[in-house]
Order: C-alpha cells, then structure tokens, then sequence
C-alpha cells in the first residue's frame, strides 16, 4: 500500500512515535495521540534525511524563508500555501541541515549500506501485529532497512544529537527509545519483506551526526543482548497498550510512588 506523507500521518495504526510514551503511562500514551503537534524543528530533521535518503527530490520538498515566522506577514502566509507540504525552513536551519547532512554522507558505513541492493529508505509500512490473542494495527517508516541472504536483515535509524561518543549515545538511546524504534521498524520490515525475525540474522544500526561542528558522524551496532531486551519491552508495550484500548482505561504514574536515589556522589 502506497501512502503519501499525509496520508501516512492521517493513518490510525501505533507507531513508535506515540507508543513510546506508554513507557511513562497510559495517560501519556493518550495525550499524545490525541495532541499530536508538529514542533518546528520536524522540518530540518525531515530536511536532513531528505538530503541523505533521497537527495534527487531534496529540493522539491524543501522551501527557505529568511523573514520572520508570522502568520500575520501577508508574504508570508502566501508563501506557505505556495509551497504546502514542503519544509520550511530559514537561511540558517537549511545551512545546517546540509551540513549535518554532507556529516552524514562523510560515514562509510553508511554509503555502504545505501549502496547496496535491496536497501530501501523512508518506506511507509502498516501491518497487523499479532499480539495475545488478537492484532493491532501498526505502521512504522524506518529510516533505512535492508534485506538480502548475504547480510540479513540491517535496520538503521538517523539521528542529530550533540556528540557521537558511543557512551553517550548510548545514554541517550536508553533516555528516549530509540531501541524500541528499532524494535518497531524490525517488525515493520520483517512484514514488508514476509520473512521470520527469529530465521534470519537482524542487526540494527544507530547512525548520529552532530548538530554543529566539527560535524562528525558515526554508526553505533548494537549488540544483540540490547536487541533482546527492546523486542521484549516493545511486545510488553503493545501487550499492554491492546489492554487499555480493550478496556478504554488510561491510568497516569498513580497517586503515590516510592523511589530511591542511586547511590554515591551526585555527578554532573
């Protein structure tokens, strides 16, 4: 099924962009399905992947206005519904879209992975994903994902963040999910290509470029003890998201919690 940028969005089936916030609560999960807002950072970050991912139609989807953002300005609401379904950006946010973007391009391992066959990028996917004794409807768009019999299955996700130190990226990959999105877009290629995660080798990739120089890059692998505990937590969650939407329940955190401090020094 062919589904356009608005049409993805517009689809009802979970994808990670909400079910991670199930990891907070019930309640986070239907706050943020029902107030889905579109930060304006989106449009760089969609401007950088298209730069990488699709760089022949980078161009077509992307519109720079150097004035100011002010839906009052004439000009500029008459440039918006000129270019409707691009992204927009000003002079500065498209300069460093192409240069966490041209960070991008500088990592072998990524030019590898592109260069090969059977690699697809920003693919819209929906399936049934079985889950007890029912399915939920999904959709996923991974970054890139590849399949083929000389190298299995390779999941990669792009993401800007302040520093490629593994350390750190690791860090920040445990704070926000990124691992459960990994684990989403497994299931959503697994679909698309009709093949059994538990047959064939996975591997799953997080390439990070820097937001602002010197611009480095680099792929983190994951190993697959990570890969084990995301695929449980992301069949725990949606598990546990059938039965709020079975039982249109949505509970917060609960009206008392108990918590312990790590201990040793506090550390900046």
């Amino acid at each position: 099924m062919f589904l356009t940028d608005a049409e993805y969005r517009a689809h009802p089936g979970v994808n990670y962009s909400t079910l991670k916030y199930l990891r907070k609560s019930a309640l986070h999960y239907r706050h943020a399905v029902d107030n889905q807002e579109e930060r304006a950072e989106y449009a760089m970050l969609r401007s950088v992947h298209c730069f990488v991912l699709d760089p022949m139609a980078a161009h077509e989807q992307i519109a720079v206005w150097d004035g100011r953002r002010d839906k009052r300005d004439k000009a500029y609401v008459a440039f918006l519904e000129a270019n409707a379904g691009k992204n927009i950006l000003n002079q500065a946010e498209y300069e460093q879209a192409l240069q966490i973007a041209n960070s991008y391009g500088r990592n072998k391992w990524l030019q590898w992975v592109l260069a090969q066959p059977h690699t697809l990028c920003e693919e819209a996917i929906v399936w049934d994903q079985p889950v007890g004794d029912g399915l939920l409807l999904c959709k996923g768009k991974p970054d890139l994902f590849h399949y083929s019999a000389a190298n299995g299955l390779i999941i990669a996700d792009l993401k800007t963040f302040g520093d490629t130190s593994a350390e750190l990226v690791a860090w920040a990959a445990r704070k926000y999910g990124w691992m459960l999105q990994l684990a989403h877009y497994s299931h959503a290629a697994a679909n698309y290509w009709n093949i059994d995660l538990n047959e064939v080798p996975v591997r799953w990739y997080t390439v990070v470029a820097e937001d602002k120089g010197p611009w480095d890059a680099t792929a983190i692998e994951w190993d697959q003890s990570t890969m084990q505990s995301a695929m449980a937590e992301h069949r725990g969650l949606l598990i546990k998201l059938a039965h709020h939407l079975r039982t249109d329940t949505w509970p917060g955190c609960g009206d008392v919690q108990v918590a312990t401090l790590p201990a040793g020094p506090v550390t900046e």
